[in-house]
């Protein structure tokens, strides 16, 4: 009875605060629902304080709010490399299979540090529509890190989505045609004079402008000549250029019409025909409002589209003022993509995030690699990203997201690990991950030359029973929790030694070998990257991949350019930085947008330490789903809600 009063309690507070919420909203003021619509279909989730911030606006002025908050630049700064020199990517014909080996293996650390740190800025962006735009033209102008990684034209192809990708789809189309990653990708590179290649040219045309239907096989070999000689140098910088000595400069008929044309004639050509502005305008459809585009509606967007000079900005805005948009049958009815589903998730519930790395992983396995799609026709979306299997491992990645267990799944992790103050600091931590064979490697930990940990990492991958790894960054991360017996200031180096390196072979086949990972290192409010870290092994390879048994040092006495300052990050969400970053990243993903989380152990635990006006399961219910709230006002009614909500397959749309 006591129990049954207090919900419908709960359920009378809850009725009172909407009424009060629905007479202070002005005249066709949003509605809650419409607010959480709006925000579901233009961002990554829907947080109870974006929701409430929309309440007081119509819809018109709350769409403009979104629009004038657009961003051309990240709030987290890339990777220290990204902006820097481009490596020799090509220019190896002299270097010795070892070194060429070791090269491809730090490009493709460069790629998972790139996912990682744009799913980062996903989560704490000020404008998520800036991402979710940037997330759209990377699924329409589709690139992949394929092949030899080329991480550095992966970023700036990543810059370009963002400083164009809401401006005018004219300039993003004329930086596409230079892009040295697209040409690269599309095999431009070996578009000669005499001997085009005409991979590029179709795509430019079925899966960029105009779509399928609308140009002939004539059409795809002229325009192919047009790109003759549209390259990538092969110095160090790897820029565009156009090679003219490689340029057929001769007449080309293209759409009927006859000229020397080149590569910018054509672009020109694109926009002029009508069908660009239709397809660019159905695909927006797709991703904004329904599954079905509405033949009318977008022609009519189609001509506003052209007409403007292809302004992005203001097709957007007459997109999301439609009739079609707010239409009530149109909404949670489309199916979040994976990226959309996990950061949707850490911003509605605020969640910490312990291990960025993780989050690359979790969008893989459920079937949206970032920077590395299937094909060059990206992620076909919709229905395509439900099944049984997949809904499945929806369904635990949301579960492992908010209790906590996914990002982390630290039993090493000492009861303080989550505490603040000098009972924290005098530790030190290691994140690390491991691949075994017939055993985990065994690693030692020495401070200033005395061991403090001597262990066999039992947890290591079993190469011999699971298969090998393809990639290191699918392997579970733990973190070593060691106690110190001094000061953590008076500590001046610390080494990891990898010892009982082994390799198993099976008809001289190798069927299993031991790896020693190491991320990073977290000792009296610093955290070091391995990438900082000296390494001294027989393999070759960057600091931190200890593919041979040797030793990982750390010189504690001098600056390093990726430590950060653990004043600014929690305890426990120590992972932030990745490999490789620079002071810039460190400190930019230890931005107070992270560093306010709280590092919780469970669900039950979240659902505690919930903002006031989120703690009753009606507040959760408003937030997440269409579906009629539900009773309770307890932590544990609370995480009940939780479950259900998530577990839902009305969580799986926006």
């Amino acid at each position: 009875m006591a129990l049954a009063a207090a919900r419908r309690g709960v359920v009378a507070r809850f009725c009172v605060t909407l009424i009060l919420i629905l007479i202070a909203q002005p005249a066709g003021a949003l509605s809650w629902e419409e607010g959480r619509h709006l925000l579901s279909r233009t961002g990554f989730g829907a947080p109870l304080a974006e929701i409430e911030r929309l309440l007081a606006l119509e819809r018109s002025a709350a769409v403009d709010r979104l629009l004038a908050e657009s961003r051309t630049r990240p709030i987290l700064p890339p990777p220290a490399w990204a902006e820097g020199p481009r490596p020799p990517y090509l220019n190896q014909q002299d270097w010795t299979r070892e070194r060429k080996d070791a090269f491809r293996e730090d490009r493709r650390g460069e790629v998972h540090q790139l996912k990682t740190w744009w799913l980062a800025e996903m989560t704490v962006t000020p404008s998520p529509l800036s991402e979710r735009m940037v997330l759209f033209w990377h699924n329409h102008f589709t690139s992949a890190a394929e092949g030899p990684f080329w991480s550095h034209m992966l970023y700036a192809q990543n810059a370009l989505f963002r400083e164009r990708g809401m401006d005018s789809f004219a300039a993003l189309l004329d930086g596409i045609v230079r892009d040295p990653m697209m040409l690269r990708y599309l095999d431009n590179t070996t578009n000669r004079k005499g001997k085009p290649n005409e991979n590029f040219a179709r795509e430019l045309m079925e899966l960029f402008t105009l779509g399928e239907g609308n140009y002939s096989e004539r059409d795809i070999r002229e325009v192919a000549r047009a790109f003759t000689g549209w390259t990538v140098t092969r110095a160090n910088n790897h820029g565009f250029v156009v090679d003219a000595k490689q340029h057929d400069s001769g007449n080309k008929t293209i759409f009927g019409k006859t000229g020397n044309f080149d590569g910018n004639d054509v672009a020109k050509m694109l926009l002029a025909h009508p069908a660009t502005a239709r397809f660019v305008v159905a695909k927006l459809w797709r991703e904004f409002i329904s599954d079905a585009p509405d033949a009318a509606a977008v022609e009519r967007l189609a001509k506003s589209f052209r007409d403007s000079g292809y302004a992005i900005k203001p097709l957007l805005r007459e997109m999301l003022l439609s009739r079609e948009f707010w239409d009530p049958a149109n909404r949670t009815a489309l199916i979040k993509s994976p990226v959309e589903l996990i950061v949707g998730t850490i911003r509605t519930f605020e969640l910490p995030i312990a291990d960025l790395e993780a989050l690359p992983n979790f969008a893989k396995r459920l079937g949206q690699d970032v920077f590395d799609p299937p094909n060059v026709k990206g992620w076909p979306g919709g229905k395509m990203w439900i099944n049984p299997q997949s809904l499945l491992v929806r369904h635990q990645t949301i579960e492992r997201l908010l209790a906590w267990q996914s990002v982390s799944m630290d039993p090493m992790l000492s009861p303080g690990a989550g505490k603040t103050g000098q009972e924290s600091r005098e530790r030190l931590r290691l994140r690390v991950a491991a691949e075994g064979c017939r055993g985990g490697p065994q690693t030692i930990v020495r401070v200033d030359g005395q061991v403090v940990a001597d262990t066999v990492l039992a947890f290591a991958h079993d190469g011999e029973a699971l298969g090998r790894i393809a990639d290191f960054g699918d392997l579970e991360r733990r973190t070593l929790d060691i106690a110190l017996d001094k000061p953590a200031a008076m500590i001046r180096a610390v080494s990891v030694e990898f010892v009982n390196d082994y390799v198993a072979t099976v008809d001289k086949v190798r069927v299993c070998d031991r790896n020693l990972i190491v991320d990073w290192l977290q000792i009296g409010g610093r955290l070091v990257p391995a990438a900082e870290a000296v390494q001294a092994t027989s393999c070759p390879g960057r600091p931190g991949r200890m593919l041979c048994a040797g030793t990982l040092s750390f010189d504690l006495t001098r600056p390093t350019g990726g430590s950060v300052s653990m004043d600014m990050v929690p305890m426990g969400e120590g992972a932030m930085t990745t490999n490789g970053m620079g002071m810039e990243a460190a400190s930019g993903l230890a931005s107070p947008a992270l560093s306010g989380r709280r590092v919780l152990r469970s669900l039950d635990d979240w659902a505690r330490a919930l903002p006031a006006n989120m703690a009753a399961p009606d507040a959760i219910w408003r937030v997440l789903t269409p579906v009629a709230p539900v009773g309770g006002e307890t932590a544990a009614d609370a995480a009940a809600a939780i479950r259900s909500v998530t577990t839902d397959v009305t969580y799986q749309l926006k």
